[in-house]
């Protein structure tokens, strides 16, 4: 999907490309599921519950980025080791983001 590589510059993958991937791929998926018997959940018996969480800071993402393997894919935006050679340039600003993304989820 999408990976193929084109020799202008113009990108071989599109939104219609990709669209159509993706509900190709929903739909082999409603179809292997299908007559499936409905899913049951059980509560599991915790001995600590988690009350609360630590609040996040910038520290946090520069020791999760740095602790994280040295790999990546053709389909990262962004090369592991550009990230992990300027995490504490960007640290604050991925906090950011994921404590906005996280209070935005609690609203709905």
């Amino acid at each position: 999907m999408c990976r193929e590589r084109s020799t202008d510059n113009k990108s071989a993958c599109t939104a219609a490309t990709l669209a159509d991937f993706f509900e190709a791929k929903v739909n082999k998926i409603r179809a292997a599921t299908d007559g499936s018997p409905p899913l049951s959940f059980v509560d599991a018996a915790v001995d600590s519950p988690l009350r609360q969480f630590k609040p996040l800071c910038s520290d946090d993402i520069t020791k999760l980025v740095r602790s994280a393997p040295p790999k990546q894919s053709d389909l990262d935006p962004l090369r592991t080791w550009l990230l992990k050679d300027r995490i504490e340039l960007l640290s604050p600003y991925i906090t950011h983001l994921i404590k906005h993304i996280s209070v935005d989820r609690q609203r709905a």
